[in-house]
């Protein structure tokens, strides 16, 4: 973790949350020698993150985000396409019937 001090955190503040967001980094703000701050990348969403192939692209929007929803807390989607939820991790799906 690199360290900047404060007065140099509001000089470059938007650049330094450049590089955050875009390359990742993580700073250690000093004042006066002393450690008061981190700033670092935050956690993806609740919602989960998918890295999403080609094949994916082609599910839609709504199933994504369903099972984006179903991963964060935890649920079992109850679905009839057999194809809908698969390859994506730390989804739980059933397939159920059609009568």
């Amino acid at each position: 973790m690199t360290e900047i001090s404060a007065t140099d955190v509001s000089k470059r503040f938007a650049a330094l949350l450049d590089a955050v967001e875009r390359r990742g980094e993580s700073f250690t703000v000093v004042r006066c020698g002393r450690a008061i701050a981190t700033v670092a990348p935050t956690r993806r969403s609740t919602l989960g993150s998918f890295a999403i192939t080609a094949a994916e692209l082609l599910r839609g929007a709504h199933d994504l985000q369903i099972a984006a929803t179903a991963r964060a807390t935890r649920r079992t989607i109850l679905t009839t396409d057999v194809d809908a939820f698969t390859a994506l991790p730390g989804v739980s799906y059933r397939v159920i019937p059609l009568s």
